[in-house]
């Protein structure tokens, strides 16, 4: 490789909360560039072969770059979303569908025979080669409506909405993932050891 060609790095945004630092810390191995909030558009994001939105983002702030968050997908960036409320309302590179569809039992996890309702459908997708079921299962904030143009990772278990979609293919070469999981979050707390499993293999 050329010295003048350096790879291209991943950025990781976030506004300032101790969980989405703690969680950068975390996995600095596996990413590149904090990029605060508030500096946003002075970052030329063509630079990033991916751009990370951890859940637990300052969602009206977010808002505010939401059409520099668009170009980039368009002009062939790859932008990973987690949770984040009202998502479906500024991405527009695609048309989201979201609904306010939660876990029927938030204490699942301490029942004799815990059981979540949702599941990795068929045909699976590449991360379920490297992210079991359960370092998928803990609670979620709704559900997309499945997108012909996007392939699901993780479903409700009648298929009626999907947790995780994954927009490989977009116009201009762009890729867009979006979820309802909320793993930052959890793993910055110190809470839950499922989503610290889930952010190990990702």
């Amino acid at each position: 490789m050329p010295d003048s060609i350096a790879p291209k790095k991943i950025a990781y945004l976030t506004w300032g909360a101790a969980s989405q630092i703690t969680s950068f810390q975390d996995y600095a191995r596996h990413l590149d560039d904090m990029i605060h909030l508030r500096t946003l558009e002075t970052h030329d994001l063509s630079r990033y072969a991916a751009v990370v939105v951890p859940d637990g983002m300052d969602s009206a702030g977010i808002r505010r770059y939401a059409a520099q968050l668009n170009d980039y997908v368009r002009s062939g960036g790859f932008l990973v979303v987690f949770h984040c409320k009202n998502l479906h309302e500024w991405i527009d590179v695609v048309d989201l569908t979201w609904r306010p569809v939660d876990t029927k039992d938030w204490l699942w996890w301490t029942r004799a025979q815990p059981t979540l309702e949702i599941r990795q459908p068929e045909p699976k997708h590449p991360l379920s080669d490297v992210i079991p079921l359960a370092d998928m299962s803990w609670h979620w904030f709704g559900v997309f409506d499945h997108h012909p143009a996007a392939q699901s990772a993780l479903n409700l278990d009648d298929d009626s909405g999907s947790l995780l979609l994954d927009f490989r293919k977009l116009p201009g070469g762009g890729r867009l993932m979006v979820s309802t999981l909320d793993p930052h979050v959890h793993n910055g707390e110190r809470f839950m050891p499922a989503c610290r499993r889930f952010l190990q293999a990702v």
